[in-house]
């Protein structure tokens, strides 16, 4: 179900976190039509499809922090305590990382500047 706020603009909770992306990255917000998956201005073109497959896996990475308390529980309580799963992240937050930053040829991506990986990173974080 679209959150509140993508049901206002029309855009799809992707769309809105990849406007959300583009505002972080410097761009002043423009319609809901200008907010295509295809049209994230202000990011090379080069980067866009490498930026997405980094989005989906970020946001898998994150689901599985926001689901792993049932009911209305904090998600910081216990945070630290189910040692597997912050290595299990760790070790697929490294692979990614690997994957974008050297496995350009296999993969088809190309290497991101850190700011934009921050930046994939607060997107990812965000509830929606």
């Amino acid at each position: 179900m679209p959150s509140a706020k993508a049901a206002n603009t029309g855009m799809t909770p992707l769309q809105e976190k990849l406007a959300k992306l583009d505002e972080l990255h410097g761009r002043h917000r423009r319609t809901a039509v200008d907010h295509s998956v295809h049209a994230v201005r202000g990011i090379p073109a080069v980067q866009q499809s490498t930026i997405l497959f980094t989005l989906f896996v970020v946001f898998q990475l994150f689901n599985a922090f926001n689901s792993r308390e049932l009911g209305n529980a904090s998600l910081f309580a216990n945070l630290l305590r189910n040692k597997v799963m912050i290595g299990v992240f760790a070790l697929m937050f490294a692979l990614q990382v690997l994957v974008v930053q050297f496995g350009g040829a296999m993969f088809r991506t190309v290497p991101l500047p850190i700011d934009m990986w921050l930046k994939i990173i607060a997107v990812g974080q965000m509830r929606g």
